[in-house]
């Protein structure tokens, strides 16, 4: 549609619902490529019909800057109108842009306002994101049991989120009993659409056995789900049952901890630290070893801080630095308890001794 005008020779379409589906074509791409620019063409067309549809999806063009010039306010009043006018998707956007601070100010209590009114009318979107605004207190104190009625609404309707979120109510008894039967229901349905939670969470029902009979195969399987979708724990989950298979399959657990540890997960980094240190699954080397533990430890994991000590202690893979050594014991044991926290304290006494005072001062005041 090189010459997009509406003559005489344009089919007749009071309504705008011909230009909208011609214009939701185009966005979609159903059939060639996804064409913006002509969607936004048939979208205003359809707008000057009156097609709330069609301002809802030109409003998020503009608002977002897709196949027009972005200009945020033209977008939001378009979306406003729709809403207003009671198109549920477009009082769900028009939620969604509030909560976040999009062309109004944020507002949750203004956002669940809308959410209503689209959820009131049945849009699953809307009854999902209504849910989670009260469940976690965004609106008010938390309300589990309006949450958890929204979430089942949702839930029914097949929205995988909600199905998700709804498992997680019966798992931890948040608007309705503790149920872990019905918790796996909920997250099975949600995982077989593809969500990498609920996946997770399956994987964990089946390697626990909580509200299933154990299954480490079907852990695994549904671990490795998530994991390819990119989850960082089911990856580092995964790199635990390889590692701790008898015969550990040590190169597996070092490429799902690698994977998870780029992402950031600490605890990853740490298990990615032992296999370069120990030589598992890769060649060793401490230095490597050395650089996943510091990682991990600045993400807090105190695992990390008690082996960093001895690294630095030791000189393992490092330069021997008790100046690190010391800070590292010292911030390992603000978050040990018990006898961990006790040894460590040993620990620290046992390099205070070997440190000179101004070694000791340049730690402290770290």
């Amino acid at each position: 549609m090189d010459d997009f005008d509406l003559d005489d020779d344009q089919p007749e379409d009071s309504t705008g619902e011909l230009f909208f589906s011609l214009g939701l074509g185009s966005e979609l791409g159903v059939n060639g490529e996804k064409d913006p620019v002509e969607a936004a063409k048939w979208y205003e067309a359809a707008v000057e019909k009156g097609n709330d549809s069609a301002k809802n999806n030109l409003g998020n063009m503009y608002i977002h800057g897709v196949g027009v010039e972005r200009n945020v306010g033209k977008g939001m009043a378009l979306v406003t109108e729709a809403a207003r006018n009671g198109l549920a998707a477009a009082q769900c956007n028009l939620g969604q842009m509030i909560e976040n601070g999009i062309g109004s100010t944020q507002s949750y209590s203004g956002a669940a306002e809308w959410y209503l009114k689209a959820a009131q009318q049945g849009l699953a979107e809307a009854q999902f994101r209504l849910g989670y605004l009260l469940e976690h207190g965004f609106v008010s104190k938390p309300d589990f049991w309006e949450a958890f009625a929204w979430y089942r609404l949702a839930a029914e309707q097949g929205l995988a989120d909600a199905q998700f979120n709804l498992g997680l109510c019966y798992r931890e008894g948040k608007g309705a009993q503790v149920d872990l039967g019905r918790a796996v229901e909920w997250f099975r349905r949600a995982a077989v659409q593809g969500n990498a939670a609920a996946q997770l969470f399956l994987g964990g029902a089946f390697a626990f056995g909580e509200g299933v009979p154990p299954n480490p195969q079907a852990a695994v399987d549904w671990y490795s789900r998530a994991a390819n979708q990119g989850l960082a724990l089911a990856q580092r989950k995964l790199a635990i049952h390889y590692i701790s298979t008898s015969p550990p399959n040590a190169a597996e657990a070092f490429r799902w901890y690698k994977r998870a540890a780029e992402q950031g997960d600490a605890e990853a980094q740490y298990g990615l630290g032992v296999c370069f240190f120990n030589g598992q699954g890769t060649a060793q080397d401490r230095g490597e070893a050395a650089k996943w533990y510091l990682a991990a430890a600045k993400r807090g994991y105190g695992g990390a801080m008690r082996t960093l000590t001895d690294v630095y202690a030791r000189g393992l893979g490092v330069p021997p630095d008790l100046v690190e050594a010391y800070y590292w014991c010292s911030e390992a044991i603000a978050r040990l308890a018990g006898p961990p926290k006790a040894e460590m304290e040993r620990y620290r006494e046992h390099l205070a001794e070997r440190m000179s005072e101004a070694e000791l001062r340049e730690a402290e005041e770290r």
